[in-house]
């Protein structure tokens, strides 16, 4: 178990452990943690009701003031307040593909927030006297009259090209909001500047 979280030079790569589990379990795995280097590591042993996801998300829960200043609280709560003027404001994002392009084209977007892992891209296209349409899209549209210039990820597009006087927010980490961000929206969506 060491070498888990104990480096080659002899230093914990991590900075703090938090045990939960259910019943005895993790005090258990306490009690067998014979390094003194782990065991000083470990802040909290906690007891939650599930196994698995659930569990974790329970000890998150339980440990939201230890938790506070990291980048899985921070996403947390920004994606819980996502959802939350979702339901009470949906009017004021742009959610999916078609109308997120529609909301930067227009520079109604005042901050894009953007999963790591986002499927979407952006799609370039030439037509006749070099008109050029773009189209962002899980997989490539058939654009009559018009041939596929190039293609990108759009989280490359927007880290590489920051949209004017808008915000972008990359979420990385795979919190149970965030995959629900990922698969339900596409992993992308914006915050109108005007509703």
């Amino acid at each position: 178990m060491t070498d888990a979280y104990i480096g080659a030079d002899s230093r914990p790569i991590v900075a703090d452990l938090v045990l939960a589990g259910q019943a005895e379990m993790k005090d258990e795995v306490f009690a067998a943690i014979s390094d003194v280097r782990v065991s000083a590591l470990v802040k909290r042993v906690l007891t939650v009701s599930y196994g698995g996801e659930m569990g974790f998300r329970a000890a998150v829960e339980q440990c939201a003031d230890f938790f506070q200043d990291t980048l899985y609280a921070e996403e947390n709560t920004l994606l819980s307040a996502f959802f939350e003027r979702l339901l009470l404001k949906p009017d004021h994002l742009a959610v999916g593909a078609r109308e997120l392009q529609l909301a930067l084209e227009a520079g109604a977007a005042g901050c894009v927030y953007l999963h790591h892992d986002s499927p979407l891209r952006v799609f370039t296209f030439r037509g006749a006297e070099s008109a050029e349409r773009v189209v962002f899209a899980k997989t490539q549209p058939i654009l009559p009259g018009y041939t596929l210039h190039s293609s990108c990820l759009l989280v490359d597009h927007l880290l590489e090209k920051p949209p004017a006087n808008c915000k972008v927010i990359l979420l990385e980490c795979n919190t149970p909001q965030g995959a629900q961000f990922r698969q339900g929206f596409g992993g992308a969506a914006a915050e109108l500047r005007f509703a």
